[in-house]
């Protein structure tokens, strides 16, 4: 649809150029001395001028050029991505999926979710909702969310469900186009509220402690796709 609109701009614009000789001679001589595309057009004849640079090749409307894609941007090329995550998030670990919803070529959101197991027998859940922003293979990010601590306690046959509070600041690197993605952030991990034990034949609830992983940081290697 982006292509048949320029068609038709390009056909339009070209037709009112050749309508008018002088606008020609004028655009045929700005032609042969400029030697890129980057030109003010003259507001006595804005048409002519669109006009001409479609007609001569110098213009053509991003439309032609887009990638519909996104394949040269590196946000919107691969909007999936799996990356492990040394601490961060998931305490000591996390396998993590991400997907990514672009809002333009410099901003989008992702959604998170990752799993890792510790030597006792805990399972983390981080489930994060993140603002992406920047371009060139360089970006900040900043998400928010809940890392769920999922713990059993088999000698007495307990499950306890604790929701961390997480969030994280930090940087990533993904080359435009390329297949892998880098980040360093910090992820500090609290709680202060509810949880869950689950007996036998009981719930019951209770106040967590404050502050686990007040300080924290992570550092991601992964593959997009």
């Amino acid at each position: 649809m982006k292509n048949i609109i320029c068609v038709i701009l390009a056909l339009t614009t070209g037709v009112i150029y050749g309508q008018n000789s002088f606008q020609e001679q004028k655009i045929k001589e700005l032609y042969d001395d400029m030697h890129d595309f980057d030109v003010e057009l003259n507001s006595n004849w804005p048409m002519a001028s669109l006009g001409n640079y479609v007609a001569y090749g110098q213009y053509q409307p991003d439309c032609f050029n887009a990638d519909d894609t996104g394949k040269n941007d590196s946000v919107r090329a691969r909007k999936n991505a799996f990356y492990f995550e040394l601490f961060g998030s998931g305490t000591m670990y996390s396998v993590n999926y991400e997907r990514l919803l672009p809002v333009n070529s410099f901003v989008s959101f992702s959604a998170r979710l990752g799993a890792s197991m510790d030597h006792i027998g805990s399972y983390y859940f981080p489930v994060l909702a993140n603002v992406i922003a920047g371009n060139k293979g360089h970006y900040g990010e900043f998400g928010f969310g809940t890392t769920i601590d999922l713990t059993q306690y088999s000698f007495i046959d307990v499950w306890e469900v604790n929701f961390l509070r997480t969030f994280n600041i930090g940087y990533r690197y993904q080359k435009p186009g390329g297949k892998w993605l880098y980040r360093i952030a910090l992820t500090p991990i609290w709680s202060k509220g509810y949880s869950a034990i689950h007996y036998p034949n009981e719930n019951s609830q209770k106040i967590n402690p404050n502050v686990p992983l007040p300080l924290w940081f992570g550092l991601s290697a992964g593959l997009r796709f």
